[in-house]
């Protein structure tokens, strides 16, 4: 990725970035998670950032809460919601 990827996504100078913070407070509260990730992007084989996008992306998946009580549901599971 370049500078210009990401100049139509950064907020006006002086405005803190959400995500940058974001980043800042995952370093200072699990610095060693941090370390592994940066390892494995300083590295750069592609098919292990690849394994690694794929996992994260998983993991995400599976943290994301849903309002509706059938969507946190194995595929494949017809049954009637017990609410």
């Amino acid at each position: 990725m370049t500078d210009q990827d990401f100049s139509s996504d950064s907020p006006p100078s002086g405005v803190p970035d959400p995500r940058t913070e974001q980043i800042q407070r995952a370093v200072t509260a699990d610095p060693e998670l941090f370390s592994l990730l940066a390892e494995l992007v300083e590295h750069g084989d592609p098919a292990i950032l690849r394994v690694a996008e794929t996992n994260l992306r998983s993991l995400v998946k599976k943290t994301r809460r849903s309002d509706i009580p059938w969507a946190n549901r194995e595929p494949g599971n017809f049954d009637p919601p017990s609410d």
